[in-house]
């Protein structure tokens, strides 16, 4: 149970004091986070001996399928930069122990640096993104 901005209890999660090191460093002063879980591939596995359905041009063939892989899972972070990162452009590429952590559950293994980017606006804070992908191991 998380506490909304009103001090009520919700069953809803915040993205607040979420953490995530990578390397056993810690990232920087996080802003925001996405993960997503990892698509499964489907393969097909019709059988001759499939539901046929219809007659003559009109038939078809019932398809089943089933899950032959599934993708690693991935995840992309904001943050405030430079100066608060342990990360830097030599780092796109490297497989280190990432952790993520928050009130909403935890992703963790070793993950790949695959994409590094900054952005700001006269008057902002400069952010930097960050993509990972765990290695499936």
């Amino acid at each position: 149970m998380a506490t909304d901005c009103t001090g009520e209890l919700t069953r809803h999660s915040s993205a607040h004091g979420t953490t995530v090191t990578w390397g056993g460093a810690d990232i920087g002063r996080l802003t925001g986070v996405t993960v997503r879980a990892g698509k499964a591939a489907l393969v097909d596995i019709t059988s001759a001996a499939s539901t046929v359905i219809g007659t003559g041009w009109n038939s078809r063939v019932i398809r089943e399928v089933g899950v032959g892989s599934i993708e690693p899972a991935s995840v992309s972070l904001t943050l405030y930069a430079p100066g608060w990162s342990a990360i830097n452009q030599n780092d796109r590429g490297d497989v280190r122990y990432l952790e993520v952590q928050g009130e909403w559950g935890y992703y963790y293994g070793n993950a790949i640096l695959m994409d590094y980017s900054f952005s700001g606006r006269v008057g902002e804070f400069v952010t930097m993104s960050v993509d990972f992908t765990f290695t499936g191991s």
